[in-house]
């Protein structure tokens, strides 16, 4: 009978290389080598049981990709000296094994990816301050309900090769207007409270820049900013919507007439003088949500190119589990 992978090294590296085996091939392998076979799945099945998890606590996430390798290595080394009462495998069965092993890791992580959870990075100061340039998120796919105040990644309405990150902050049939940085929801004013000072980093166009002239607003349950730079009146730029409807033709990523532009405008019937006051509102057409970033003057969204169909929703933001450093 041909000895297993461990039989044909010296006793004292054969535990190094299935100690190391364990380490990069995933938990399990050391001991799938040695023929312990209920270990081996009991390692596996563990890692993937905190994959399934991992959409919700970036804890899960780690502890599944390093804590069980960690672990399953450590408890490899500790049954290292035990006895095999059963006949160990051949280096085939072993080599066939692992082969087989990291096929299974692979197709689960593209199902997880595919059905579960996902990875994005974001490219722009649209979002903060809830998101940085740099941040790397994670995105739960089974939450794909469209809500009002959720943070979802969708597929972008005039190009189907991007995908965006916003905030949602009407669903259909409600109306959006706003006027000198005053945003109505179904004509009632959400309030802005504090106005504290704030500066972030935006790399994004301009290079390494500190945007200094802004100001962060809690407006319910999450925070905003607004640029300080205008005055009340001169907000009027950031007026929404004008006398024609957001399309995909006002895009900043490449203009195009698809799809066409959706919603209704509804004029104000009881309109005053004051410029900042109600003139119009945008309601959002049945099966669609509408988005903004929460940097509000500086981000490109629903105002522009109006509401997303709700099958659009890739999934909703989980968490962030790692920044890169300015400027990289």
């Amino acid at each position: 009978m041909v000895n297993s992978i461990e039989e044909n090294i010296p006793a004292h590296p054969r535990r190094a290389v299935g100690l190391l085996a364990t380490l990069v091939l995933g938990p399990g392998t050391g001991h799938l080598w040695r023929g312990q076979y209920k270990r081996a799945l009991g390692w596996l099945a563990l890692a993937f049981a905190l994959l399934l998890f991992s959409a919700y606590s970036p804890i899960a996430m780690w502890t599944g990709f390093l804590g069980t390798r960690i672990g399953s290595a450590l408890d490899y080394w500790r049954t290292s000296s035990c006895s095999i009462r059963r006949p160990l495998p051949t280096i085939g069965t072993a080599v066939g094994a692992s082969v087989g092993f990291i096929l299974l890791t692979v197709g689960f992580t593209q199902v997880l990816k595919s059905h579960l959870v996902q990875a994005f990075k974001i490219p722009s100061a649209a979002m903060i301050p809830a998101l940085s340039i740099g941040d790397h998120i994670i995105v739960n796919k089974l939450d794909v309900a469209p809500e009002r105040g959720k943070v979802v990644v969708f597929v972008y309405p005039c190009d189907e090769n991007k995908d965006f990150v916003k905030r949602i902050i009407a669903v259909e049939n409600d109306t959006v207007e706003q006027r000198c940085g005053r945003l109505y929801i179904n004509g009632e004013e959400l309030i802005h409270e504090g106005g504290e000072r704030y500066s972030y980093w935006d790399t994004s166009h301009r290079g390494d820049a500190m945007q200094e002239h802004a100001a962060l607003y809690s407006e319910g349950d999450y925070n905003i900013i607004y640029n300080t730079d205008y005055s009340s009146a001169e907000y009027s730029i950031h007026d929404f919507p004008s006398g024609e409807r957001p399309s995909c033709r006002n895009s900043v990523y490449g203009p195009s007439d698809n799809p066409a532009p959706l919603g209704t405008l509804i004029e104000n019937q009881n309109p005053d003088d004051d410029p900042c006051s109600q003139i119009r509102s945008y309601k959002v057409p049945k099966g669609h949500f509408f988005v903004m970033g929460d940097n509000r003057a500086n981000s490109s969204d629903s105002r522009v190119w109006g509401a997303i169909p709700n099958d659009a929703i890739i999934g909703s933001y989980a968490y962030t589990w790692w920044t890169d450093p300015i400027g990289e």
